[in-house]
C-alpha cells in the first residue's frame, strides 16, 4: 500500500468558522477511567486539544474569547479516550499531535460547526455526530484511524475531508439532506477498512484522488444533481457507485480495479466518463452497467495493463 503523504510542520490548529465570535464556556474534566470529557455551553466555543511538549501535559486551550472551567485552559497529564459534547452554537473543535489509546467521540451539536483533527492516532474508532446546520469535519495531515470511523452528518450544505492519512478498520461517512462535499485525498485504506459513503438528497459532490483502497468501496448519492469523481486510485475489492435519481455525472479517470466495479445510477440523465482505465491481474471480472431514463457511458483511452 503507498503511504500518504504525511507533513511534518509544526501543527497549526486552526478553522475559520465563528472563530472571530467565539465566547462561552466549555467545562472539561477527567473521568475516573482516564476519559477526557468536554461539555460547551450553547454559545459559540472554540477549544484546542493537544500537547504541551515541555511538559508533555495534554492541554485544552480556549480560543478567541472562550474560556475552559472558567479560564485559559485545563491540564492534565494524559487520558486514553474523549468525549466531546459541544452542544448549541457556531462551535470550532481543534486537536492534534497525540494518541487515543480508546474511543475518540464528538457530537457537534445544532449550529455551524468545525472539527479540525492534525496527526491524531485514534487506536479506538473516532465516532462523529453533526447534528442540524452546515458542518465542516477535515481529518488530515497523518491522522491514522486505527479503529475506523464513523461520520454521520445531519441535514445542512455539510463538507467532510479526509487527505493524507490511514484508515485502518470499517469508515463510514455518511451526512443527510443538503449540498454536501466529501473528499478523500491521499489516503490509505487497509483490507479491513472497507470505506461507505452516502449522501443524502441535495447537490453532492464525491471526489476520491491519489488513494489506495485494499477494502471494498461503496458511494451512494441520493436525489439531486450529484457529481462523482474518482481520479489517480487503485482499488483492490469491489467497487460500487450508484448516483441516484436527477441529472448525475461519473467521472473515473488513470484508476486501476483489481475486482469488479459497478456504476449506476436512477432517473434522469446519468453521464458515466472513463479515462486512461488500468485492469489488475485480479480485474476479470471487471464489469460496468447502470440504470436510468437517459443514461450513457463513455470511453476513452482504455489501457489494459496486468499490473503484478
Amino acid at each position: 500500500m503507498r503511504a500518504p503523504a504525511v507533513l511534518l510542520a509544526p501543527i497549526v490548529l486552526g478553522l475559520s468558522a465563528s472563530t472571530a465570535f467565539a465566547s462561552g464556556d466549555v467545562i472539561v474534566a477527567r473521568g475516573a477511567r482516564g476519559e477526557l470529557q468536554l461539555t460547551g455551553d450553547d454559545l459559540a466555543n472554540d477549544v484546542q486539544i493537544d500537547r504541551d511538549l515541555m511538559t508533555m501535559e495534554m492541554v485544552v486551550r480556549g480560543r478567541n474569547g472562550t474560556t475552559v472551567n472558567g479560564a485559559a485552559e485545563f491540564r492534565t497529564p494524559g487520558f486514553h479516550s474523549i468525549r466531546a459534547t459541544m452542544n448549541g452554537g457556531d462551535d470550532v473543535l481543534a486537536a492534534g499531535g497525540f494518541n487515543v489509546h480508546r474511543h475518540f467521540w464528538v457530537d457537534l451539536g445544532e449550529g455551524d460547526d468545525a472539527l479540525s483533527l492534525l496527526r491524531v492516532i485514534a487506536l479506538g474508532r473516532l465516532t462523529v455526530y453533526g447534528r442540524g446546520g452546515d458542518d465542516e469535519v477535515r481529518v488530515e495531515a497523518g491522522c491514522d484511524l486505527r479503529g475506523g470511523a464513523v461520520l454521520l452528518m445531519d441535514e445542512g450544505a455539510n463538507h467532510v475531508l479526509v487527505a493524507d492519512s490511514y484508515a485502518r478498520g470499517a469508515t463510514r461517512i455518511w451526512s443527510g439532506a443538503g449540498d454536501d462535499h466529501v473528499e478523500i485525498h491521499r489516503c490509505g485504506f487497509t483490507y479491513k477498512a472497507a470505506l461507505s459513503v452516502r449522501t443524502g438528497d441535495g447537490a453532492d459532490a464525491v471526489e476520491f484522488s491519489g488513494n489506495t483502497f485494499q477494502g471494498a468501496v461503496e458511494t451512494l448519492t441520493s436525489g439531486g444533481v450529484d457529481n462523482v469523481a474518482v481520479r489517480t486510485s487503485r482499488f483492490r475489492r469491489a467497487v460500487g457507485i450508484n448516483t441516484g435519481d436527477a441529472d448525475d455525472e461519473v467521472t473515473v479517470e488513470r484508476c486501476t480495479f483489481d475486482s469488479r466495479y459497478f456504476i449506476g445510477g436512477g432517473e434522469g440523465t446519468n453521464n458515466v466518463f472513463f479515462f486512461a482505465i488500468h485492469f489488475g491481474s485480479g480485474s476479470s471480472n471487471v464489469a460496468a452497467g447502470g440504470t436510468g431514463h437517459s443514461g450513457k457511458f463513455y470511453w476513452a483511452f482504455i489501457i489494459v495493463h496486468v499490473f503484478p
